[in-house]
């Protein structure tokens, strides 16, 4: 007995959408959110960095010592593995760059991130390299609009953040969760940056 093929109906205009709509949200934002561009802190709407630190000791019973009180990044300066804490909770410029899946983020001094947003690692160094060398270490993932970042810096603590784009797209919203090793409290912070417009 032969067999023949039977002859496939078009798949209707309604079924194409539906299968589209139960795509993964993540894909689709991942895709279509855009991050990229130069930032610079809103002072006024982001946390102090030192305030913070100050409060994650006193929440862990110690006491803070950093610097002459009243003084800027009093924190700022510790061991060379604590260098990822620094540049994230004190830099003023962030220039973002999103170029699917992979994502580089430049701080003050060049100071640079390069990682995947579909859960691959990747080291997080000044000079960005991805060789053997010991350096910190960053993935990410999309959840919805958000961007999660989980990162391990080299003294062994761990850093968490939430990427966010507020205002039209205007304004980033990064939400921390700093915890150095030697911490046996999280810092918790939040920096909000604006979007720093081309000229025209």
């Amino acid at each position: 007995m032969s067999m023949h093929a039977m002859p496939q109906k078009p798949r209707s205009p309604s079924l194409i959408l539906a299968i589209i709509l139960c795509l993964p949200v993540t894909l689709l934002q991942a895709e279509t959110t855009d991050f990229d561009g130069d930032w610079i802190v809103n002072a006024e709407l982001s946390g102090d960095t030192d305030r913070q630190v100050e409060k994650a000791i006193r929440e862990a019973g110690g006491f803070p010592s950093g610097g002459k009180r009243g003084s800027k990044e009093r924190y700022r300066g510790g061991p060379a593995d604590q260098l990822l804490y620094d540049h994230i909770s004190y830099d003023q410029h962030l220039r973002f760059e999103y170029r699917e899946p992979r994502v580089r983020l430049i701080y003050d001094d060049g100071f640079e991130r390069s990682f995947y947003a579909d859960g691959r690692g990747r080291v997080a160094s000044a000079s960005g390299t991805t060789g053997g060398d010991r350096s910190d270490y960053s993935f990410a993932s999309w959840e919805g609009e958000r961007l999660m970042v989980e990162s391990r810096p080299l003294d062994g603590g761990n850093i968490s953040e939430i990427f966010t784009l507020e205002e039209g797209g205007q304004r980033l919203r990064v939400e921390l969760e700093l915890h150095p090793l030697s911490f046996r409290w999280p810092i918790l912070l939040v920096r909000v940056y604006d979007r720093v417009n081309a000229a025209p």
